[in-house]
């Protein structure tokens, strides 16, 4: 591309240099509690020791203070000894207290009078609940990622997909209301999706790879920013002073694929043929250990997938094919005791020939792409004193993606159809394609300092900073510079456009100061503020975006009994959407061609209805402000017995000042427009009511202006009850149930979160004939979650684990829409029932993995084989078509059929 790569890798270099360093939004976890004797006096003086192979550096030691509290921070997730010795009393030995990642453990510790040499150990008891904080995080720990069944999408492509797993997050990855493309996720505590409107596309990484997922959209406090769905974190293994690895091979073959179409119409069988998979292979190999003990640590690890598949209904038995290499490296690193250094750097390069093969896509009408991503991390931490932790930290991300058409197509032509009628794309590309590149670097610092007995009994303050530079170059272009619109087979309408070329440049600095409050032993107070500055400039027109939002942020956490067993959590605080380029690189317009709608009134000959050019015709409400929610939680969580917890809470959203194009100059008359009815038939029996639509006066002389319309609109409520089983006594689980509503006129659609879609150039509040009906159930409503997954490890037979999981989702809502012409702007596409009028079948899955672990001649290595089995019930749902006419209600999408997997793996 003309603008170089190289320039803006220097470009994201220079900035992370320049920065001051600030902390990514992250927290790691903490063990913190109280020594008493046998009376419930307080104990000061007393000696804790902390122990964990995972812990470079070696132990780490405390003194409880005068009030006998005592603290260990900054600890990664693992498996903790926890040690309380004084002259005079037993030793006391807390052994297996296993703490995830984020989470402030607390452990009281009660010493009884006797000799130091005297020792009382407790096995086990590891507390399930967080009773210091008001967010209701949710976290996939590796014991249960390990057993669970891994569908393919989740083995091999984005990161983002591993959420799914999570309470509240749907199939279609929107989260309690956000849309598809509001959640942040990060990698080892670094953004890791592309910065132009992040979920659409992120780093990869082979799933054996994950210690933890922590998912913290509800009642995040003012640490974590930059989303309206949810922000997760993945934590990926490292080193320790143990020698570990594994070696996984994993592969499904075409006869392991069965048949859901049975009981379909014979044509319906024809069109929605099962899924083909001729050949899937995964192959991954990874360790980690010291290189030198106690003090550097290295974890790495390489995986290579492949795929070739025929999907459901695959138009042309078209064949896509998939191929991902994947590496990444990671040390930790204790240059003192007091200051430690950790980095990650991860490479992977998607390749797809035919990405969109499918019910919808003629064979002809696909693309091949190529899509290399590189992401790196650095972490340094320095504690001065054991009431004082300082963090820096660096990194970021690089992507480049290039489609290109599928032979015989080209670039040049023939041009690509799209039919309105049955949605399905023939003739060649028929979407706007080419090549993006973009870069996202994030730089900052935080400070973290622990005070007690100070107007209560504690406070933990933190304050923080960062830094973040976004770059993205975007070309995208019609084949034959054309795209045709059909009805039904016969070209109606084409757009004409020469295609564009923009590119964005942003900077975020972002400040934030947090603080847990200890009102009282029971009582945390956790007031936060967290300010932005966001700022964006495109080439020949400088700097366009300005915005500078401010999230307060205030909860409570109740420990009702005083024994760290029953949580109250309530939480409200506001939330603002990250800064994307997608926000202002539209305002390049040096390399943006006009684009032309216009009727077909013959083969080449066109009657021209509108035209926009964009020089001229783009801008930015100087005022506009950055889009956010307000946000309330408010629950109740309870551990059950040893390692069993149970919550319930209420979750209510409320999406304000979002982004979206208005057209500021079009006049538009009213007129009736009668409703043909399903069958797209004036005067037959099914017509319905008339109603007003409105006609273009002034083609051609459109202004669009993204901005916050006061009429934009979406709300969330749902009401969430879970239960998790820690793995202990032979069994784990997760489950959870989700009663939720998402309404509005702007749904939770891919993009709508930045101003495309229903929000975008085309959208709602451009076109008023396109709010006809909008009002109402969200595209990616799900009213009723329901998600059970665990394991068991059954006795019989020598032992084998049986990890199952259950998932029932609503399925998506739709409403009937119509094509009218005659408008002097050409067709109209019109939603005549609101959408939710009807529901799509809902989603009903039945996983499954059996695993044989055989032990080998030494206790630590283990050979596994496994069988997943994925939709084991063979159930068949699917989503129907919307347009009224022949084809309303008839079948557009069919799900996959059972199928098998096997897989061997291998760890030491």
């Amino acid at each position: 591309m003309a603008r170089s790569l190289v320039r803006k890798i220097v470009v994201g270099c220079i900035g992370v240099l320049l920065a001051a360093a600030a902390a990514s939004a992250q927290t790691r976890s903490s063990i913190t509690g109280t020594v008493k004797d046998a009376g419930g006096g307080v104990l000061p003086g007393v000696t804790l020791t902390l122990e964990s192979p995972g812990m470079v550096g070696g132990a780490q030691t405390d003194t409880s203070g005068t009030d006998g509290q005592y603290r260990f921070s900054d600890l990664p997730p693992a498996v903790y000894t926890l040690t309380a010795a004084l002259q005079g009393f037993q030793t006391v030995k807390r052994t297996d207290l296993r703490v995830p990642f984020g989470t402030t453990l607390t452990i009281d510790v009660t010493m009884s009078v006797g000799a130091v040499s005297e020792s009382l150990t407790v096995s086990g008891q590891s507390p399930v609940v967080d009773v210091k904080t008001s967010a209701a995080t949710q976290k996939l720990d590796r014991e249960l990622l390990e057993a669970l069944p891994v569908t393919p999408n989740l083995h091999s492509f984005q990161a983002f997909e591993i959420f799914t797993l999570a309470p509240g997050v749907t199939t279609n990855r929107t989260a309690h209301g956000g849309s598809r493309d509001a959640n942040n996720l990060m990698i080892d505590g670094v953004p890791s999706t592309i910065p132009n409107r992040a979920g659409i596309d992120s780093a990869s990484f082979a799933y054996n790879w994950i210690q933890e997922v922590q998912i913290v959209s509800l009642g995040a406090n003012a640490e974590y920013g930059d989303f309206s769905g949810t922000i997760s974190n993945v934590v990926l293994r490292s080193g320790s002073n143990q020698l570990h690895g594994l070696g996984d091979f994993e592969t499904t073959r075409a006869g392991w694929v069965g048949n859901n179409t049975r009981d379909l119409t014979p044509a319906q069988q024809v069109q929605f043929k099962p899924l083909n998979i001729p050949n899937q292979t995964d192959v991954s190999a990874q360790a980690g250990g010291p290189l030198v003990r106690d003090r550097l640590f290295f974890f790495g690890g390489y995986s290579y997938y492949y795929q070739r598949q025929i999907p459901s209904g695959s138009l042309g038995d078209t064949v896509r094919k998939d191929t991902l290499p994947r590496f990444m490296g990671k040390m930790n690193w204790a240059i003192a005791p007091t200051l430690k250094l950790e980095g990650l750097f991860e490479h992977d390069n998607l390749q797809v020939d035919n990405p969109k093969a499918g019910a919808s896509v003629a064979p002809e009408a696909n693309y091949s792409s190529n899509a290399p991503k590189y992401l790196w991390t650095n972490r340094l931490t320095w504690t001065p004193s054991n009431v004082t932790l300082v963090e820096f930290k660096t990194g970021g991300m690089h992507i480049f993606e290039g489609q290109t058409p599928r032979p015989p197509g080209t670039w040049d032509g023939p041009p690509g159809h799209t039919d309105r009628t049955t949605g399905i794309q023939s003739v060649n590309v028929a979407s706007a394609l080419g090549e993006d590149a973009g870069t996202r670097v994030l730089a900052g610092g935080a400070i973290t300092h622990w005070v007690s007995e100070k107007w209560g009994r504690s406070h933990e303050l933190k304050f923080g900073a960062e830094y973040e530079h976004l770059n993205y170059d975007e070309v995208a272009r019609y084949a034959g510079n054309m795209l045709y619109q059909d009805v039904s087979g016969k070209a109606d309408q084409v757009i004409i456009w020469n295609g564009s070329r923009v590119e964005g440049t942003g900077q975020r600095v972002s400040l934030y100061a947090q603080d847990t409050w200890g009102l009282t032993d029971r009582v945390t107070l956790q007031p936060g503020v967290r300010f932005a500055i966001n700022r964006g400039s495109a080439p020949g027109a400088g700097k366009v975006y300005s915005t500078n939002p401010v999230s307060p942020r205030i909860g409570a956490a109740w420990d009702v009994m005083g024994d760290h067993r029953t949580v109250v959590r309530a939480h409200w605080g506001q939330f603002h959407e990250g800064l994307f380029t997608t926000l202002f690189q539209f305002m390049d317009t040096t390399d943006q061609n006009p684009k032309i709608t216009a009727r077909v009134l013959a083969p080449n000959v066109f009657q021209e209805l509108t035209r926009f050019t964009p020089a001229g015709n783009f801008g930015i409400d100087p005022k506009i402000k950055q889009a956010y929610m307000n946000q309330f939680v408010a629950g109740i969580e309870r551990e059950l017995f040893t390692d069993v917890a149970v919550s319930v809470q209420y979750v209510y959203r409320n999406y304000k000042d979002i982004f979206a194009f208005v057209d500021t100059t079009s006049q538009w008359a009213p007129l009736t427009v009668p409703d043909p009815g399903i069958d797209n038939v004036l005067g037959t029996a099914d017509d319905g009511p008339s109603f007003t639509a409105y006609n273009l006066l002034n083609p051609g002389q459109s202004f669009l202006l993204l901005t916050n319309p006061s009429n934009a609109k979406r709300r969330y409520s749902g009401v969430q009850f879970g239960m998790t089983k820690r793995l202990s006594h032979n069994w784990q689980a997760s489950a959870s149930y989700t009663y939720s509503k998402t309404d509005g006129n702007v749904s939770n659609a891919q993009g709508t979160n930045v101003g495309l879609g229903e929000a975008g150039t085309t959208g709602n509040f451009v076109d008023p004939n396109h709010l006809i009906g909008m009002d109402g159930r969200a595209g990616f409503d799900a009213p009723h979650q329901l998600l059970i997954q665990g394991t068991y490890r059954a006795p019989w037979f020598g032992g084998f684990n049986v990890s199952p999981r259950y998932r029932y989702q609503s399925g998506t809502p739709y409403g009937r829409t119509i094509s009218v012409r005659g408008f002097s702007q050409g067709t109209e596409t019109i939603r005549v029932e609101p959408r939710g009028t009807h529901r799509n079948s809902p989603t009903r899955l039945v996983d499954l993995r059996i695993e044989k672990t055989l032990p080998l001649q030494r206790p630590d290595r283990t050979l596994g084989v496994y069988v997943d089995v994925i939709n084991l019930g063979n159930a068949g749902f699917g989503t129907v078509r919307e347009t009224a006419g022949s084809t309303f209600g008839a079948l557009a999408s069919w799900s996959n059929p059972r199928t098998a997997q096997a897989g061997v793996r291998f760890t030491f």
